[in-house]
């Protein structure tokens, strides 16, 4: 199942709800990461970058939290130059992005809980990634 919500500024609980999210990698995993093995659970939450925008910036593997809040807030990953410009009107909103949450059937999740196969996982990541490059070919703008 997909849902979709637009994410607009000037909503604090909002904005902190999406450059907080715990799938965002911070530096001290990035330190545990050579330390300790990884657990399906990590694989299973862990957020990627994924698509043309991640690739012409140069991002790739695990988001960290740092590069998420530089480019949710319209910045290059480096801090410094503003991807979308400046706003006419300091005061006014901005459409800062989409939310697309995919969802598995509950099967599928039963599944994978189920099991200790994580070629479960592996597919649906493939369907969204999928589905993500088409969201991304037809209606993706700035």
């Amino acid at each position: 199942m997909l849902s979709i919500k637009t994410i607009n500024s000037g909503t604090r609980e909002e904005e902190e709800y999406y450059s907080e999210d715990e799938s965002l990698e911070t530096e001290a995993d990035q330190q545990e990461y050579y330390t300790q093995s990884h657990s399906a659970t990590g694989k299973l939450t862990q957020a990627v970058w994924h698509g043309q925008g991640a690739d012409h910036q140069g991002l790739a593997g695990n988001i960290t939290k740092a590069e998420f809040k530089e480019l949710f807030y319209g910045y290059r990953p480096d801090g410094v130059e503003r991807i979308r410009g400046d706003k006419p009107n300091p005061e006014d909103q901005e459409r800062l992005g989409h939310d697309l949450t995919f969802s598995a059937p509950k099967s599928v999740s039963m599944a994978l809980e189920l099991g200790d196969d994580l070629q479960i996982f592996d597919d649906h990541m493939a369907a969204v990634k999928e589905c993500i490059s088409e969201v991304e070919a037809r209606y993706a703008q700035a």
